[in-house]
């Protein structure tokens, strides 16, 4: 099943994340959209940066429109970085690929 790995590191979502002032006005499927932008990023490894090729991938997972993506960067959720999208505050409660390759590499060596 997937998702179910557990060496895969979880990612952390504010629990207050549909109430937060950019996403709740945002609306439920520019939220959708940031929750599996989040799980992709962390399934990828990629610190909250989010190509502009996988947009539509992500989109087709959430069950939104990928044109749902300008309305997170017009609420702040999603930065725009030109040829990538970066997930606002992702970083700050989540750990650096580098951090999660360290833990994967020693759950690796203990078990």
């Amino acid at each position: 099943e997937r998702g179910s790995d557990e060496r895969q590191p979880k990612y952390d979502l504010d629990d207050d994340f549909c109430l937060n002032r950019k996403a709740r006005p945002a609306g439920k499927d520019a939220r959708s959209l940031t929750v599996a932008a989040s799980g992709w990023s962390n399934r990828n490894l990629t610190d909250g940066v989010i190509p502009k090729d996988a947009v539509a991938i992500i989109a087709a997972e959430a069950e939104v429109n990928p044109k749902v993506v300008k309305r997170c960067v017009e609420f702040g959720l999603w930065f725009d970085r030109g040829d990538h999208y970066e997930l606002s505050g992702y970083l700050k409660r989540n750990l650096l690929k580098m951090m999660v390759s360290i833990i994967l590499f020693l759950f690796v060596q203990t078990t």
